[in-house]
Parts: C-alpha cells; sequence; structure tokens
C-alpha cells in the first residue's frame, strides 16, 4: 500500500499542473509511433474540373491537347492509364488494392474520353473499355500509323525550313503563321520543335526585313534562353520605335519645309514692296522733270502773259 501510495504522489506531482486545470484522462496511455503510419498513395477521390473538351472529328491535334490537360487535371495518374495502359485481370482473380484503383483511374479515363466524342466518333471506338486502346484508335484513325505520322512530319519540316516572310506581313501575321506550323509537328509526336530551335527560324525568316536587329539578337547573352514569344516582343518593340522615329523625322521635314515656305512668302513680299517704292520713286521723278521742264521752256509765264491782257 505504501508502495502504491508513494507512486501515486509521484503522479500527483507529474500531473499537478493538470489537476488545476483540466482533469487528467483516466485509463493507461499507449505511445504511438505516427511516422510508421502508411497511407495509400492511391487512396484519393478525383473531383471534376471543367467539361471535357468535345471532340467532331475536326482539329484532332487540338483537341488532343485539350484532352490530355483534362485528363491530368483530374489527376496525374489518369493520364498515366491513358499512356501506359492497365492490364484487366481475369474476373474469377481477386484483385490488389493496386489493381483496383488502376482499373478505377481506366474507367475514368475511358468515361472522360468517350463523353467528349461526337456520335460520329464514338462509333470508331464502341465497344472499347481500355483508356490506352481508346486513345491509341483515335490517334491512328486521324493521325495515321507511326509511319505515316514520321512521313508527315517530314512533309512540315520541309516547309517549316523553307518558311520566308511576305513583304506585307506584319510582325504578329509571321509569328502565327510560323507557330500554327510548328504546333501541327508537335502534336504528330515530334520532340524537336524546342524553343530554341522555333527561335532560330523565326529570326532566319525575319532577317530579310531587319538583319541587324537579328544579329543584335543573336548575339545577346541569354540568346538560348529566349522564347518565340520573347522574339515576337522584341521585333515589335523595336519596329514601333522605328515608326516612332519615321514620324518624327517627318515632322522636323514639315516643320523645315513650313519654314521655308514662310521665309520664300517674306522675302516675295518684300521684293514687291521694294519694287512698288522704286515705281513710286520713279513716277515722282518723272513728274518732277516734267514741271522742270514747263518751267523751263516758258509755258506757264506764256499763259500768265495772256490772262493780264484779257483782264485790261
Amino acid at each position: 500500500m505504501s508502495d502504491l501510495g508513494e507512486k501515486n504522489g509521484e503522479n500527483g506531482n507529474e500531473d499537478g499542473a493538470s489537476s488545476k486545470g483540466t482533469p487528467s484522462p483516466k485509463g493507461a496511455t499507449i505511445p504511438f509511433d505516427y511516422s510508421k503510419l502508411t497511407i495509400p498513395p492511391h487512396n484519393f477521390v478525383s473531383m471534376p474540373y471543367g467539361r471535357a473538351p468535345q471532340f467532331d472529328g475536326t482539329h484532332y491535334a487540338a483537341w488532343k491537347h485539350k484532352m490530355k490537360l483534362h485528363l491530368i487535371s483530374l489527376h496525374p495518374s489518369i493520364w498515366k492509364v491513358v499512356c501506359t495502359g492497365v492490364d484487366v485481370p481475369h474476373d474469377d482473380m481477386e484483385l490488389t488494392s493496386e489493381q483496383e484503383q488502376l482499373i478505377y483511374r481506366n474507367a475514368q479515363a475511358s468515361n472522360a474520353i468517350l463523353f467528349a466524342l461526337s456520335p460520329e466518333e464514338f462509333n470508331k471506338v464502341d465497344g472499347l473499355e481500355e483508356a490506352k486502346e481508346i486513345w491509341d484508335t483515335l490517334q491512328l484513325a486521324h493521325e495515321g500509323s507511326p509511319a505515316v505520322r514520321e512521313a508527315n512530319i517530314e512533309l512540315l519540316e520541309g516547309r517549316l525550313g523553307r518558311f520566308v516572310m511576305d513583304d506585307k506581313e506584319t510582325p504578329q501575321e509571321i509569328y502565327d503563321r510560323m507557330m500554327i506550323l510548328v504546333n501541327k509537328i508537335k502534336g504528330l509526336g515530334s520532340e524537336d520543335m524546342t524553343n530554341h530551335f522555333v527561335v532560330k527560324r523565326l529570326l532566319r525568316a525575319f532577317g530579310p526585313r531587319n538583319p541587324t536587329l537579328v544579329s543584335m539578337i543573336r548575339e545577346r547573352k541569354d540568346f538560348k534562353r529566349l522564347t518565340p514569344s520573347d522574339i515576337l516582343e522584341r521585333i515589335v518593340s523595336h519596329e514601333m520605335q522605328e515608326e516612332e522615329a519615321r514620324e518624327v523625322r517627318q515632322m522636323v521635314k514639315n516643320a523645315a519645309m513650313i519654314k521655308n515656305q514662310e521665309v520664300a512668302l517674306k522675302a516675295k513680299q518684300e521684293e514687291e514692296s521694294s519694287c512698288e517704292e522704286s515705281e513710286d520713286e520713279e513716277m515722282a521723278f518723272i513728274v518732277m522733270r516734267f514741271k522742270y521742264f514747263l518751267r523751263k521752256s516758258g509755258y506757264g509765264k506764256g499763259r500768265k502773259d495772256d490772262d493780264k491782257g484779257k483782264r485790261q
């Protein structure tokens, strides 16, 4: 009893602080190591994230890209099932937790793809349940076999290699036209269309219009890190500055022309005024000479004598 009392006393001292507040829980306390607790990696429920992109048989490359991102937005493991496939066991086999998760993900992917198809496209995969098989069947129908896709890639890369700029095209139009071609090549599975590769093709196409600007961009220290959109931004900015400089030069030219016209008009007015003054002086001189001639010839004196005789 004394031993038990001593133990209770010790426990009472240890729990003294808690006894003043909330009472200590009764019963034994069993320590638990939470670090050893294992949680299944796929123990989650995917939530819908927007409506799946619809496919009516046109613009397959764009739809494929949108659908890929849609499946990843549901969960990366759903897109992984589309890429790798899933081995569905026989009905009489007992499924493991991992197999159940794979089958669940496959059903999610297949459901999202099938509900995005038009009736005509659905007929091409009707009866298929494996997401990878559905995906590959649609790809084969719209892009052909791997050999056909490779041939199309080579054809489009040839067009990209011959890409030139039209004289009346704006930088934005050049960029848009090239990126449509690049995205088609990417859509067929090519991995060669890196940012640096496209940047070099874009500069080569723009070079004839402004070789100085192209050289300046190529000499940048961060040239290999530039993206096609960076190149477009720099080209557009440079052309805007050039356009502004042209407008300023034209304004200066117009101002100089107006000033020259004003100077010429003023000179003409001064010349006309000088001519009028010269004519007036010449006329005054003629009148003065004429009067002098009359006085010298006695024309005025004879007339005065006649007037005196008449009065007498």
